[in-house]
């Protein structure tokens, strides 16, 4: 049974989801959303440094995801604590308070993005941060 349940956990991870005719699978990694499973291929293992983050561009911004997913350090957090750490953003989600980073992973561009909570207990704080191709509309991993 145990078998079934864990073999049926990983089937949920790693289903295929078609949504707007594409094709993708969407992981866990650490506390970040990952959209597209298949940028773990590309993933870099360099450590992140909140200093280094401010200053590199988007491409060693992209090997650093690795490192920064796995640390935790993202969960819970209000959006200006998130701006502390990771600079002024390069974008915005649905609303100025919701920030976004633009990233680099193997020539593909992509959006670090932070939706934020607006109402009840939780409100101000980033609620699921998550990693994903550019486009106009971010609204999590839907619309890829």
């Amino acid at each position: 049974m145990r078998i079934l349940g864990i073999a049926f956990g990983l089937f949920l991870i790693l289903s295929l989801s078609s949504i707007r005719g594409y094709q993708t699978k969407v992981v866990q990694l650490g506390d970040i959303t990952i959209c597209n499973s298949s940028v773990l291929y590309h993933l870099k293992n360099r450590p992140f440094s909140s200093q280094q983050w401010k200053e590199v561009n988007s491409t060693i911004r992209g090997q650093m995801i690795l490192d920064l997913a796995q640390q935790n350090i993202l969960a819970n957090k209000k959006s200006s604590q998130i701006i502390t750490m990771l600079g002024e953003p390069k974008c915005y989600m649905n609303y100025d308070g919701e920030p976004c980073y633009r990233i680099s992973i193997n020539k593909g561009h992509y959006v670090l993005a932070f939706p934020v909570n607006h109402s009840g207990s939780k409100a101000g704080k980033v609620n699921g941060p998550y990693l994903r191709k550019r486009s106009s509309d971010l609204f999590g991993c839907l619309g890829i």
